[in-house]
């Protein structure tokens, strides 16, 4: 578990570290372009980038993205990481967060409704 301190970096493709970290997620399901959101230690060394605490997303349309979330996730960290995410991307002009149907488990789930996500048209979807 990743202590309470720790605070969210988004990483996009191209930029400083995110190849490493992407190699580093090979075993994940997302292939093509992701960002990658996680949470990192900022009075550690480099990204401190924890494979248990990242999370991917991508624009799909104009205005929405969707979310990987590995489906062994949950708890306080990842409401926590998941609330970061949320700002994130109102900020980049995005309406809507549909989260990709492989990241269902009962504790990504529950850590989902939590923070408003709604079951639509089959998936549950945040509107931002």
């Amino acid at each position: 578990m990743l202590p309470e301190w720790f605070v969210m970096r988004r990483l996009r493709p191209g930029g400083p570290d995110y190849a490493d970290t992407r190699a580093a997620m090979a075993g994940e399901a997302c292939s093509g372009t992701w960002d990658i959101f996680m949470l990192f230690d900022p009075a550690g060394e480099g990204t401190g980038a924890k494979g248990d605490m990242v999370v991917m997303g991508r624009t799909v349309g104009r205005d929405a993205a969707q979310l990987y979330v590995p489906p062994s996730l949950g708890g306080n960290l990842l409401v926590r990481l998941l609330r970061g995410i949320a700002d994130s991307l109102r900020v980049d002009g995005m309406r809507r967060a549909v989260i990709d149907p492989r990241s269902e488990s009962d504790t990504v789930v529950t850590a989902l409704l939590d923070l408003g996500y709604r079951r639509d048209e089959g998936t549950l979807q945040l509107t931002l």
